[in-house]
């Protein structure tokens, strides 16, 4: 029929295409290895040596003495009466450091430092940028000797 619009096309119930199912993965292999049981610890008491025996022999009046020589008791009491007013020259060095601290510079010395040349100056500001290190890399391959001289 002229004029009329063809009838809508129905969709068939049509079953989707099954999906392609992977392989099962094989299951890794285990290996165990069964163990014996280790041999239980005993302890067992060790052997000690007997004890050494030394003989001791009363001192003999030829064995020497000791080389040391021991001081006298005169020098002795002199000793302890030095180390007994130590801590006096100790007290009078700690004032005298006291006293000097109280009365010190307010500030540091500064040293002097001699003044630069302008053209000093100029060549240590130089070294410091990094534009103008290259700049004398730069120059110094311009200026420099021949490739073929260089060796």
């Amino acid at each position: 029929m002229p004029g009329q619009a063809p009838p809508p096309i129905q969709p068939q119930n049509v079953p989707p295409a099954p999906r392609p199912v992977p392989p099962p993965l094989p299951r890794p292999v285990v290996i165990t290895r069964l163990r014996a049981p280790p041999p239980p610890l005993t302890a067992k008491p060790a052997a000690r040596p007997p004890p050494k025996v030394v003989a001791v022999s009363p001192m003999d009046e030829s064995a020497e003495a000791p080389s040391a020589r021991l001081a006298t008791m005169a020098e002795s009491t002199a000793a302890f009466q030095r180390a007994s007013h130590l801590h006096d020259g100790v007290t009078r060095h700690l004032e005298q450091i006291d006293a000097q601290t109280e009365h010190h510079l307010v500030k540091a010395p500064i040293s002097q430092r001699r003044s630069m040349s302008p053209d000093v100056a100029q060549a240590v500001s130089l070294t410091r940028s990094p534009r103008s290190a290259r700049q004398a890399v730069v120059a110094a391959m311009i200026l420099g000797p021949p490739k073929a001289l260089e060796r």
